[in-house]
């Protein structure tokens, strides 16, 4: 299962609305946790997609992020088909994804 993650800057006219595009990137989703790249240091906004059926736990935290697949652990959250979401950004984060028990 793909995960999207895309990296904003922020809007020129409203600080607080995603902006261009910095850069994205794909991760495969398995039964493994994978780790993204770091949040690049200019990124105001963090998008995360999951654009495959089946759901997917997340985590995005410090460069060791580990995304579990017991949504119950802290810093965890669960990601449905087709849902988008959003977070501020916080430089050298990362995004960890697994497939959901």
């Amino acid at each position: 299962m793909p995960l999207r993650i895309t990296y904003w800057t922020a809007s020129r006219y409203n600080p607080n609305v995603p902006g261009a595009v910095i850069s994205s990137e794909v991760r495969t989703i398995s039964g493994t946790s994978a780790q993204s790249g770091a949040t690049p240091p200019n990124a105001v906004f963090v998008s995360i997609r999951n654009t495959e059926t089946g759901d997917v736990n997340y985590n995005y935290s410090s460069a060791t992020s580990v995304a579990t697949a017991d949504v119950s652990t802290p810093g965890d959250g669960g990601i449905g088909t087709g849902e988008r979401l959003w977070f501020d950004a916080v430089p050298s984060y990362k995004v960890a994804g697994i497939t959901s028990s």
